[in-house]
């Protein structure tokens, strides 16, 4: 079975293209996106990702809670053979700034507004970030992440499957130094658990959609509990 995400979400596609893989609440229901569409969109988030000059040893921050673009930046980011630094909402400015200077990141995605705002000032410009996408803007900001999808390019060069063991994610948390410190995740380490996807069922595409939503890296101070349906897919409430 695959052991790198970009293998493991094609694999995915092609075994279930047009079942719901996440699903989000909308007013008073859900709005579903399959396989097939999400791994569409995160090739779209590749390409831009590769306009900015995203490539193999690089690092994008995500700033925020899990959602459904979130795993779009995660995945978009491991195709472009470049890692997805995790920068927990509950530490303080001072030690994001920590973390981004320890990373290296560029390129910051943040979930909330709040989030988005607290980046876009100059002490983040001076920790090296220059380019901070909000994922819940509105569509006519220029920073919006549904305009910077619309804006992607028809397809992102091929860099090649990444290596099990090269680094897909690094997450920050705070030490007893009070510096955050990082821990690198492999592909490998993070598509444990796929060697039991075998013949379609409804339990094999939910603990699919659980590896490949990458929920598990976050406590579970930060993950909602959310209904099921069908036995398919992992949500997401906002």
């Amino acid at each position: 079975m695959s052991e790198d995400l970009v293998s493991l979400l094609k694999q995915a596609r092609q075994q279930f293209a047009h079942a719901p893989l996440f699903g989000t609440k909308e007013g008073q229901g859900w709005r579903w996106v399959s396989y097939l569409q999400f791994e569409q969109r995160v090739e779209q988030a590749a390409a831009q990702l590769a306009r900015l000059g995203v490539g193999r040893g690089d690092r994008v921050a995500i700033v925020g809670d899990w959602c459904v673009e979130w795993a779009e930046v995660a995945h978009a980011t491991c195709r472009r053979r470049a890692s997805f630094v995790l920068v927990p909402t509950r530490l303080s400015l001072a030690e994001w700034l920590s973390i981004f200077r320890d990373c290296g990141a560029k390129l910051a995605f943040a979930t909330e507004r709040l989030h988005y705002d607290a980046l876009e000032t100059s002490r983040f410009e001076s920790a090296g970030v220059e380019r901070v996408i909000g994922l819940s803007l509105p569509g006519d900001h220029r920073d919006s992440y549904s305009r910077w999808q619309a804006d992607a390019p028809s397809a992102a060069p091929n860099l090649g499957t990444p290596n099990p063991d090269d680094i897909a994610s690094r997450i920050y948390a705070r030490s007893a130094s009070d510096r955050p410190r990082g821990v690198g995740l492999s592909h490998r380490s993070l598509c444990q658990g796929s060697r039991a996807i075998g013949q379609p069922s409804h339990s094999i595409r939910r603990t699919l959609g659980g590896i490949l939503s990458l929920r598990g890296l976050f406590d579970s101070a930060s993950v909602r509990s959310s209904p099921r349906r069908d036995g398919d897919g992992a949500l997401a409430q906002r």
